[in-house]
């Protein structure tokens, strides 16, 4: 079976988070199928068997499939492909049409599924309510962040908390800042950057310079938490614990959860949906919205070894049970030979 996939590999990404949970997901396809991309940027992966067509803006989508003639296309994340996807997409009507969202998607046009006539929507929050047909399939830690249960000692780590990612005036990012702030005023957040230090975490592919963000609105203090592509599976193990937080108004368990889990760190975070589905009891520790436990709830974690390695050892016990990227990719071939021989999807987790 033949997969196109449309993407634009988003080297503005700062944490490279299109590569981890898109782009070197999807790769894994091509252990299965014979794998197609096509998109903005696909010319730095010279491969011509992979990227057999290099893209060109005047290229209508008819083009594109009689050139590549694939069996199913399958679009990655509607943020990183309406923008430039062919205008005559929506005509094509004799190949199924698949798109993979990420952990968030544009919630603002409802209708552009609809008006792009998929056939299936693969969504990664749970929560989707727009008027085609669709299935839940959660995100998953790369391989990358995987953790031997007897490797988890939290007696060697860093007695703080850590947080990776940005801290900027995002309108999702409200619960965010706070717990940063209310974490940053008892000093027990760990993680943050000099401004001597900022740039070195900066890969030309994941992040060009924090100048080239001003033109979000965002500073240097917006980006203090990041660190580079390489070393974010690294600094994931310093400590003891890790923050995030739901996913805005999906409320999803977003990839940074998965990823925090299988490291063997105890999980901060706000509570999210279906997080018993995902990962059973106690397997992380949740802050309320208005974060007013949010410290109690940290230096318990900070303080009692045996109850943060309880609590990782749950997560990293249910991570690599179910939740490491080969999980799902057994389930996405199951979901793709299901639509392409007209079977029923697969629902693993029930949605």
């Amino acid at each position: 079976m033949k997969i196109l996939a449309l993407f634009h590999d988003n080297v503005g990404d700062v944490r490279g988070v299109s590569r981890r949970l898109h782009l070197e997901f999807l790769l894994k396809l091509n252990d299965f199928y014979d794998l197609k991309l096509y998109g903005p940027d696909m010319h730095l992966y010279n491969d011509k068997t992979l990227v057999p067509l290099l893209y060109n803006k005047s290229h209508s989508m008819k083009f594109i499939v009689n050139e590549i003639k694939p069996h199913i296309i399958l679009c990655l994340s509607n943020i990183l492909t309406k923008k430039w996807l062919p205008n005559d997409f929506k005509l094509v009507s004799n190949i199924a049409k698949v798109i993979l969202e990420g952990d968030y998607h544009d919630v603002d046009n409802k209708n552009w599924y609809e008006d792009n006539n998929f056939n299936l929507v693969i969504h990664r929050s749970a929560e989707f309510n727009e008027n085609v047909p669709s299935v839940w399939m959660p995100l998953a830690a790369d391989e990358c962040f995987y953790t031997d249960m007897k490797d988890i000692n939290h007696k060697d780590r860093i007695k703080m908390v850590s947080f990776f990612g940005t801290r900027s005036n995002y309108k999702y990012y409200d619960v965010r800042r706070l717990a940063i702030e209310t974490l940053e005023k008892e000093n027990i957040l760990c993680g943050r950057n000099d401004d001597k230090d900022l740039e070195k975490h900066y890969q030309s592919k994941d992040f060009v310079s924090v100048e080239s963000k001003k033109g979000w609105g965002c500073n240097k203090e917006n980006y203090r938490y990041i660190v580079g592509y390489d070393d974010y599976p690294k600094k994931l193990k310093e400590c003891v614990c890790s923050l995030s937080c739901a996913g805005g108004e999906l409320k999803g368990a977003v990839g940074k959860i998965f990823e925090i889990m299988a490291s063997g760190t105890t999980l901060l975070t706000q509570m999210f949906s279906n997080s018993e589905i995902l990962f059973g009891h106690r397997c992380c520790v949740f802050y309320k919205r208005d974060c007013s436990d949010i410290v109690r709830k940290a230096r318990k974690i900070i303080n009692d070894a045996d109850y943060s390695e309880y609590i990782a050892k749950n997560a990293v016990e249910a991570i690599n049970k179910h939740h490491l990227a080969y999980h799902r990719m057994k389930e996405l071939c199951n979901i793709l030979e299901a639509l392409y021989y007209g079977k029923d999807i697969p629902r693993k987790w029930g949605k």
